[in-house]
């Protein structure tokens, strides 16, 4: 079988995916990620969008040794080609180290603001404010199942969600209209 141009490019996208999660450390304990609400606005001239999401649900495995993203740092990974990182360094922990925080409003590409809480059930809540994020994929259609992760050192979560476009191909806004299963899934 002779690979099609867009198979050769699925496949070193997702290489270059897996190089990319193994230098962030390779996740073992493989979470739940609930992305929904998620709202934005899209450039249609250049397919970015500036993307805020509400507080989505990470539940981590059972067997987890913990979320530490004051020392571990956090990634997210947004479709087959955007991948942002949060260095330990840039977090503000609370007091009670259950709730951290960055803020970056001078920043022109990647996350702005990560809220990130510890819930009492052993749950946590990411909200990120993220600018600049390529999803060109929503410029030739009105719905597109994108693939989602957040590692946190050796944890990660990770879901599909369907991006659509509010009003159709010719609409602005963003927003995450459910759960779906992408084709792959690169990082694992």
């Amino acid at each position: 079988m002779i690979p099609t141009v867009a198979r050769m490019r699925r496949m070193l996208v997702g290489g270059l995916l897996l190089a990319w999660a193994a230098a962030a450390g390779a996740a073992t304990y493989h979470g739940d990620l609930f992305p929904i609400p998620t709202r934005g606005r899209l450039d249609p001239a250049t397919g970015y969008a500036d993307v805020r999401t509400g507080r989505w649900i990470i539940k981590p495995t059972k067997d987890s040794n913990g979320l530490h993203p004051e020392t571990e740092g956090v990634w997210i990974f947004v479709s087959d080609t955007e991948r942002f990182r949060v260095e330990p360094e840039q977090l503000v922990a609370s007091k009670s180290g259950t709730r951290f925080r960055m803020r970056d409003p001078r920043a022109t590409r990647g996350v702005r603001s990560l809220d990130l809480r510890h819930l009492y059930d052993g749950r946590w809540t990411i909200q990120l404010r993220l600018v600049q994020v390529d999803l060109s994929a929503l410029m030739l259609t009105s719905r597109v199942c994108q693939s989602i992760a957040v590692i946190i050192g050796d944890d990660d979560a990770f879901e599909g969600a369907v991006l659509a476009r509010v009003g159709g191909r010719g609409g602005r806004r963003v927003k995450a209209d459910g759960v779906c299963q992408p084709g792959d899934w690169p990082w694992l």
